[in-house]
């Protein structure tokens, strides 16, 4: 017997963590699971529409989750690059280009991984010091962590939304689950359909061609 945390910790990926923990999205279930098995499924339609024959779909949780590590596990195949695990890798803490810094009262995501966006975002906080530092890594990097948050800090994230929300920085709120689901471009695109009590994250168009419920 499992669940999603033990598919994870056996797949590899919890262990890449530097503190690893319950991740609040259930990535073996749903990544590893239900979408490689709806893929499949379609896949094994198709082909019997083709050919006439049938298909016995093998579709391991486990094993599709470490299929979820190819780009970290190629990274880690290159000589002289660091072991993987404890935090270290590119999209895991290890550059301070990517992570999640706190505000006044709560917390922004940065994803300026590219050159151009992390200097945008260097420049729109006036922290010019720092524009070639976003790929910093060990010591470094948390030098230019402690100064990043430390600017940060100074304002609320409605602030910092209002003034970065205008460049291409790749700079977002970390929002609750129900401020996300307050987005009006969520029913806009018909991502959600409501219920009574619960939102369904699925394409309305799934449930034919009723539109989408107003909120109460």
């Amino acid at each position: 017997a499992g669940h999603d945390v033990n598919y994870l910790a056996r797949a590899g990926a919890l262990s890449l963590m530097k503190d690893p923990t319950v991740l609040p999205v259930q990535v073996a279930d749903l990544a590893g699971g239900a979408l490689p098995a709806a893929f499949s499924i379609c896949a094994a339609l198709v082909g019997r529409a083709t050919t006439g024959q049938g298909a016995i779909l093998d579709v391991n949780m486990t094993h599709q989750a470490h299929g979820l590590l190819a780009m970290t596990l190629s990274r880690g195949s290159v000589p002289g690059e660091p072991p993987l695990g404890g935090g270290r890798d590119l999209l895991i803490g290890a550059v301070p280009c990517y992570g999640v810094y706190p505000t006044a009262d709560g917390n922004l995501s940065v994803g300026a991984i590219e050159p151009k966006f992390w200097q945008g975002l260097c420049a729109a906080l006036e922290l010019p010091e720092l524009a070639d530092r976003g790929l910093d890594m060990g010591d470094a990097a948390d030098e230019v962590r402690t100064l990043l948050s430390a600017k940060l800090r100074t304002r609320p994230t409605s602030e910092w939304s209002g003034l970065l929300s205008a460049l291409d920085v790749c700079v977002e709120p970390v929002r609750a689950p129900e401020e996300a689901l307050a987005d009006p471009s969520f029913p806009r695109v018909d991502v959600v359909v409501e219920g009574a009590t619960v939102a369904i994250p699925v394409p309305a168009s799934a449930f034919g061609t009723a539109p989408v419920a107003e909120r109460g």
